[in-house]
C-alpha cells in the first residue's frame, strides 16, 4: 500500500529534480532568509468504493516562499506544468485530479489533488479500477 511518506518522498523528488531551492521538512518561520519549498498534506480521504477496493485522496500543498511576486508567478506556472497529469511514485503513476496556485503574504501556495484506487484484500493499487478512473478524466466526467 503506498502511504503518505512515500507520496510526500516523490513529491520532493519532483521538485528537486525542476527547481534549485530547498524543500524543507518542516514549516519555517517567516524570517527565514532564503527562498524555499515546504510540501504538506492538507486533506485525506479515504472512500470504500467497494468490499474489496477503497479510493484514496490526498490534498497536496506546496509553499514556495520569497518576496519578489513576479517571480513567485513564474514558480506556479511551473510547478503547475509539473504536477499537471500524474505523479511517478516508485512503478506506479498516480493521477493528479486538479491543481490551482495563489499568492498570499508574498507566498505562493500551490494545491493539488492525487487520487488512486486499493485493493483493500491486497493492499496494492487496483490497475483496473485506476484505468477506469483515467478514462474518465480523459472524458471530462472527472472534474480536474
Amino acid at each position: 500500500m503506498i502511504k503518505g511518506k512515500e507520496l510526500k518522498r516523490g513529491i520532493t523528488k519532483k521538485i528537486h529534480e525542476n527547481f534549485k531551492e530547498k524543500v524543507l521538512n518542516s514549516e519555517a518561520k517567516q524570517d527565514f532568509k532564503e527562498p524555499y519549498f515546504f510540501v504538506y498534506f492538507e486533506t485525506f480521504e479515504r472512500e470504500s468504493y467497494s468490499n474489496t477496493n477503497d479510493y484514496l485522496s490526498y490534498g497536496v500543498v506546496v509553499q514556495y516562499q520569497k518576496a519578489d511576486k513576479n517571480e513567485l508567478m513564474e514558480i506556479g506556472d511551473k510547478l503547475s506544468e509539473i504536477f499537471n497529469y500524474s505523479l511517478k511514485i516508485e512503478d506506479l503513476y498516480i493521477l493528479i485530479t486538479r491543481n490551482s496556485w495563489e499568492i498570499e503574504e508574498n507566498t505562493l501556495f500551490f494545491n493539488f489533488d492525487l487520487g488512486f484506487y486499493m485493493d483493500k484484500l491486497k493492499n496494492t493499487v487496483n490497475y483496473k479500477l485506476m484505468k477506469v478512473l483515467q478514462m474518465k478524466y480523459e472524458r471530462g466526467d472527472i472534474n480536474g
